[in-house]
């Protein structure tokens, strides 16, 4: 019965499919739907263990979504609520571990000093599962939420370190710690500037720590692990370091627009250079195209992560939603840097360890500011 059921499903989505082809243009795909619905009943009818169809349903879904970028996904129904609740009520205590995805895996983007997750983790550190809840039954952003919750919160990981073979297990104990600032320091005399975020609160403190710099020889900017999506306190921060007046675009599929700004100069550098990694994303990567693009910077590194994106939630007929990139920030008059990112001008090659290339990045830095000294003497 119901082997039945499921073949009445999967002809009704064939002759659905046929219905929709013959009121849409002849390039729609319907080719790929029969495909689809073939592979679909092969499945269901000829796969050697039981498979759940809805899970199948799903899983198919969350393939065409990740085909297009990792931050666009599924919603199912069920799990709407917690969602909404994850985005508009942020736990205040979490275990200082930002998750990210790529491809199938689940990575710690960042671990912020401090943390519960600084005890055990390292940036690049695969989380397989957290507190029961593991990829691809759980997205993300659910095990995002579980690392965080009220002091004192026992939270149990199994992780694949990036330089191990066998996976551990651990427990993170929730704990307060204080969040990455703007902070300044200065190495062999040449100031080097961390933003870790672009939020109104963290433009302003550039602005007050840039005050005191006057116009350096040779300023670092360090954006390594940024990942926020404030694009327009980007715009603001790209402002304080240049004259010019700077844009930036957002696109959507039928519309774009543009936000100008003038450069409202604090810090004049003759050499102004910005750090990236692979972690460098979202608005950290518009501030740097900016400033690249305005001949005020040069960037070295790595080629940033490639996703200037803004997601909607777009509901669906069944009660689930679509989370989905509606909109693009980018330059006037200059390519996407969907995918591809910031290319680095001074390029530090990847070794395969993020440890060992954030140490090989910070040692080119040392070796520029050497540089720089050497011909200052002479």
């Amino acid at each position: 019965m119901k082997k039945t059921k499921m073949a009445l499903w999967a002809a009704l989505l064939v002759i659905a499919g046929l219905a929709v082809a013959a009121l849409l243009p002849e390039a729609f795909p319907y080719p790929e739907l029969k495909v689809f619905s073939q592979a679909y009943m092969l499945i269901l009818t000829k796969y050697v263990d039981p498979v759940k169809d809805d899970a199948l349903l799903l899983g198919a879904e969350r393939g065409l979504l990740n085909s297009l970028d990792p931050f666009s996904f599924i919603i199912p129904a069920e799990k709407m609520k917690d969602f909404q609740k994850y985005l508009d009520e942020p736990l205040p205590l979490d275990c200082g571990v930002t998750l990210r995805k790529s491809g199938r895996v689940i990575y710690a983007s960042k671990v912020h000093p401090g943390g519960a997750g600084a005890e055990v983790l390292k940036a690049g550190d695969v989380v397989e599962e957290v507190d029961g809840l593991r990829y691809p039954l759980a997205d993300v952003w659910e095990m995002q939420r579980a690392l965080a919750g009220p002091l004192g919160k026992n939270v149990k990981i199994f992780f694949m370190p990036r330089d191990a073979e066998k996976s551990q297990e651990s427990v993170l104990k929730i704990r307060p710690y204080a969040r990455q600032q703007v902070a300044i320091k200065t190495t062999d005399g040449a100031p080097i500037v961390t933003l870790p975020d672009f939020q109104e609160e963290s433009v302003k403190k550039l602005k007050g720590v840039l005050a005191g710099l006057k116009s350096p020889d040779l300023l670092f900017v360090d954006l390594r692990g940024n990942s926020s999506f404030a694009y327009e306190d980007a715009l603001k921060a790209a402002g304080l370091f240049t004259k010019e007046e700077l844009t930036l675009v957002f696109k959507t599929k039928k519309e774009e627009r543009k936000v100008a700004r003038k450069g409202d100069v604090v810090c004049l550098a003759k050499d102004l250079i910005l750090i990236t990694d692979r972690d460098t994303t979202g608005a950290a990567e518009i501030f740097a195209a900016l400033l690249q693009k305005a001949h005020r910077a040069r960037t070295l590194g790595r080629a940033t992560y490639g996703y200037t994106g803004i997601r909607r939630i777009i509901p669906l007929s069944d009660n689930s939603a679509c989370y989905l990139t509606m909109t693009i920030a980018g330059l006037p008059q200059a390519e996407s840097l969907m995918r591809k990112g910031v290319q680095p001008d001074i390029i530090v090659k990847e070794s395969g360890a993020f440890d060992r290339e954030g140490n090989a990045i910070d040692k080119k830095v040392q070796d520029l500011i050497r540089e720089k000294t050497q011909k200052k003497a002479a």
